[in-house]
C-alpha cells in the first residue's frame, strides 16, 4: 500500500527528531565512538579500529546533515535515503562490536557488551512509535546483540559456559524488546490521556461559552419583551415610541453580541477595504472623548508615516474603541490619561496600533487570562467579558496578535498588531 504524504512526513519527521535536532547529542555520540576507536587502535594496534572511527563519524554526520537540510513534504525517495543513512551507521557500529568480541579472545568483551548497550539505549531514546525505524533499529540490536553471543560462544572453550552466554544473551534480547515495546505502549498511552484532557479542557470552555451566552442573551431577551409588552397595553401610549426604541437598543446589542463572539472564533467575514490609518485614528479621536469622563486625557500621537492599507474598519474601529473602554475601566474615577499610538514594528513587516494608560495595569493573573471569553474583573452585569477577546480575535483572523505589558512603574499598555 502506498504509504500518504501525512505517513511520509511523520516517518522523516520521527527520523530527524531522534538523530538530528539535539546537536549535542550527535556530537556525544561521534565523540564516543572516535575515543573508543582510539582506544581500541591503542588496545590492539589495528589500523581498522581507527578507519572504522573516522569513517563512523562522517557516515552520522552525513545522515545528519541530511536530515537538517530537509524541510517541507518529504518524497518517498527521500525517507528511504535518510532510513538508508541511519541504518549503514546502526549496522556499521554492530558490525564493530562483533569485530571487537572476536579479536581478543574475551579480553574486550566489555567494551564489546557496552558498545551493544549504547545502540538499544540509543534506539529507545529516538523512537517515540513504531515507525520504521524502529523496527530497523530493533532487528541492529538483535543482529549486534546474536553476533556478540556467537563470538562468545566460539571463544569458550567449555560447552555449560557456552550453553550459559547463549541462554544469557537471549534473554537480554528478550527484554530489550519488551521494554522497547512498553516505552513506545507508554507514550502512546500519555498521548492519548493528553488528548483526551485536551477534550475535556474544550468542553468545560464551551459550557463557560453557552453559560455566558445565555446569560447575557436572556437579560437582552427580557429588555426586548418587557418594552415590546409595554407597547402593546395601550397602543395609543405616548410612551410607547421609547419602549420600541429600547427594544431596538437591545437588539442591536444582540447582534453586537454575537458579532464579538464570531470575532472571538474567527468565523465572522472580514470586510475589507482600503484605509488611511491616520485618517481614522483622526476621526476615532474626535469620538473617543464622549465615553471618556473628564478627569481621563486622551492624547493621540500622530503617525510618523503615511499608510494606506488594507483591513476591515468597522472591526478595527470596535476594536480600538474595546482597548479605549478597557483603558478607562482600568483607570477607573481617579485622574488618568490614555494615549494613542501607531507605528510600524521594526522586526517585521507589521503595524503597531498602542493604546497606553495609566491605570494600575495587571497582575500575572489577570494577565494571563485578559483575552479569554467571558473572563471579567467587572462587578455581576457591568461587562460581558467579551471585549478584549472580540479584539484578539479579530487580530488572529487579519494575521497578527493583541499584545499586553505592564509598565513601569505603573501603567498598561496593549498592543494591536496587524500584518501590512
Amino acid at each position: 500500500m502506498a504509504m500518504t504524504q501525512t505517513r511520509l512526513n511523520a516517518e522523516f519527521t520521527a527520523l530527524k527528531r531522534g538523530d538530528a535536532m539535539d546537536l549535542t547529542d550527535v556530537a556525544l555520540r561521534i565523540g564516543i565512538a572516535f575515543v573508543c576507536s582510539l582506544a581500541l587502535w591503542f588496545a590492539t594496534f589495528l589500523i581498522i579500529t581507527l578507519v572504522w572511527g573516522i569513517s563512523y563519524s562522517v557516515l552520522t554526520l552525513a545522515h545528519v546533515i541530511f536530515l537538517r537540510s530537509r524541510t517541507g513534504d518529504v518524497q518517498k525517495w527521500e525517507l528511504l535515503a535518510a532510513i538508508a543513512s541511519s541504518v549503514v551507521p546502526t549496522f556499521y557500529f554492530s558490525a564493530m562490536i562483533i569485530f571487537v568480541a572476536m579479536i581478543a579472545d574475551g579480553e574486550l568483551v566489555l567494551l564489546a557488551s557496552s558498545g551493544c548497550i549504547g545502540v538499544a539505549l540509543h534506539c529507545l531514546a529516538r523512537n517515540t512509535e513504531f515507525s520504521i525505524s524502529a523496527y530497523i533499529d530493533a532487528l541492529c540490536v538483535v543482529v549486534a546483540g546474536v553476533g556478540l553471543t556467537l563470538a562468545e560462544v566460539h571463544n569458550v572453550s567449555d560447552t555449560s559456559k557456552s550453553v550459559a552466554v547463549a541462554v544469557g544473551a537471549l534473554c537480554a534480547l528478550i527484554y530489550f524488546w519488551f521494554s522497547f515495546r512498553q516505552i513506545i505502549q507508554m507514550r502512546i498511552v500519555l498521548e492519548e490521556k493528553t488528548l483526551k484532557e485536551i477534550q475535556s479542557q474544550k468542553m468545560r470552555a464551551l459550557g463557560q461559552l453557552t453559560s455566558g451566552v445565555a446569560h447575557d442573551f436572556n437579560n437582552l431577551l427580557t429588555v426586548i419583551r418587557g418594552n415590546v409588552e409595554l407597547a402593546s397595553i395601550d397602543p395609543n401610549d405616548k410612551q410607547n415610541k421609547e419602549y420600541l426604541q429600547a427594544a431596538e437598543i437591545a437588539s442591536d446589542r444582540g447582534a453586537e453580541l454575537v458579532r464579538q463572539l464570531l470575532a472571538y472564533g474567527r468565523q465572522s467575514e472580514l470586510r475589507t477595504t482600503q484605509l488611511d490609518l491616520s485618517r481614522m485614528l483622526e476621526r476615532l479621536c474626535v469620538v473617543l472623548p464622549r465615553i471618556l469622563p473628564a478627569t481621563i486625557e486622551l492624547e493621540y500621537q500622530e503617525a510618523e508615516f503615511d499608510l494606506v492599507f488594507e483591513t476591515d474598519e468597522t472591526l478595527l474601529e470596535s476594536a480600538l474603541l474595546n482597548l479605549v473602554i478597557n483603558a478607562r475601566n482600568a483607570i477607573g474615577s481617579a485622574k488618568g490619561r490614555i494615549r494613542i499610538g501607531a507605528e510600524k514594528n521594526p522586526n517585521g513587516n507589521c503595524l503597531d496600533i498602542t493604546v497606553e494608560d495609566s491605570g494600575p495595569g495587571m497582575s500575572e493573573e489577570v494577565l494571563a487570562r485578559a483575552s479569554d471569553p467571558f473572563f471579567t474583573t467587572r462587578g455581576v452585569g457591568e461587562g460581558s467579558g467579551l471585549g478584549l477577546s472580540m479584539v484578539a480575535g479579530f487580530a488572529k483572523q487579519s494575521g497578527g496578535d493583541l499584545l499586553f505589558e505592564n509598565l513601569a512603574p505603573r501603567g498598561f499598555r496593549a498592543t494591536l498588531r496587524l500584518p501590512l
